[in-house]
């Protein structure tokens, strides 16, 4: 038994007569419309002097941020720049403390020395 899924009518919610489009296009023609503040001569406008020291200040604290991001940008330049330096001069000191040891292996043997004390005590 199979059931058909027929459309039903759609019931209004409400008893309210729907508006005919040109009953909204009347209604809109009534309804005041907001005045404009643009002067109707659009050649030449001049920004009173608020609106000017407005976009100023904007325009320098635009300019001091963008400073800002170059001097750190310049910061980060000059840091990554030591720590390539820095790398490389543990590299250096790694290499020196390889040969000292090799040249102090070959000489005393294998074995522990006090830092301190500079006692070498070989291995058995």
């Amino acid at each position: 038994m199979a059931l058909k899924n027929t459309p039903q009518p759609i019931k209004p919610q409400t008893s309210e007569r729907i508006p005919s489009p040109s009953e909204i296009a009347s209604q809109a023609a009534e309804t005041p419309q907001p005045t404009s503040t643009i002067p109707p001569n659009k050649d030449n406008v001049k920004f009173e002097e608020e609106e000017l020291n407005q976009l100023a200040t904007l325009q320098n604290k635009t300019n001091q941020v963008v400073n800002a991001f170059g001097q750190l940008k310049i910061a980060e330049l000059r840091l990554e720049n030591q720590l390539e330096n820095l790398k490389n001069e543990l590299d250096s000191l790694r290499k020196e403390e390889t040969n000292l040891a090799d040249t102090l292996t070959k000489k005393y043997g294998k074995g522990t020395l006090n830092a301190e004390t500079g006692e070498f005590t070989p291995s058995k």
